[in-house]
């Protein structure tokens, strides 16, 4: 009898998520509304979410290996002085985990800011204001949506090859 294969569509997918913001009132929003999505019974997700201070704390804690990261831009820790702002985290997260979804939050109006962190490999830049929960869940879950959609097409084009090749091997020595 041969091996039977399945994909189980009702097992959760786990994500982990960062969250870089040196307010400890909005980390503690952001992070608290995507963890109140792991309690959603009908989500195919769920998140490990980890929220850092600084620039610092997150590189420290890569070795997570995070999917997705939401960092705030300006990053001026709440007046305590850091050495790293979001764009020099950001140029050395890119350098650690280039393929890592970015989603930046800032006040920061400037196209100029704007253009030069969408060049460093941002996938998404919203402004702080009227930021709503739901926002920041959708945006998180829409990622992760098109990484599994990424990753079905991946599969589904290594069976096809895998059924080329066995068809191939079987027409070969059929014509012997």
């Amino acid at each position: 009898m041969g091996v039977k294969y399945s994909y189980n569509m009702d097992k959760k997918n786990k994500y982990t998520v960062f969250v870089v913001e040196d307010s400890d009132v909005y980390r503690s929003i952001l992070v608290q509304a995507l963890e109140s999505e792991n309690e959603n019974a009908e989500a195919r997700f769920s998140y490990n979410v980890h929220g850092f201070g600084s620039g610092e704390e997150c590189i420290a804690n890569m070795h997570l290996k995070p999917d997705i990261m939401i960092m705030d831009y300006l990053l001026d820790g709440n007046g305590y002085v850091y050495n790293m702002d979001g764009f020099r985290l950001l140029k050395q997260i890119k350098s650690i985990a280039p393929r890592l979804d970015i989603i930046v939050l800032s006040c920061q109006n400037s196209a100029k800011v704007v253009k030069a962190l969408m060049r460093e490999g941002i996938r998404e830049y919203i402004k702080k204001e009227g930021l709503g929960q739901h926002r920041i869940k959708q945006l998180v879950h829409d990622f992760i949506q098109r990484r599994e959609n990424k990753t079905h097409r991946m599969y589904y084009a290594l069976a096809g090859v895998i059924f080329l090749v066995v068809t191939l091997s079987v027409l070969a020595f059929l014509s012997m």
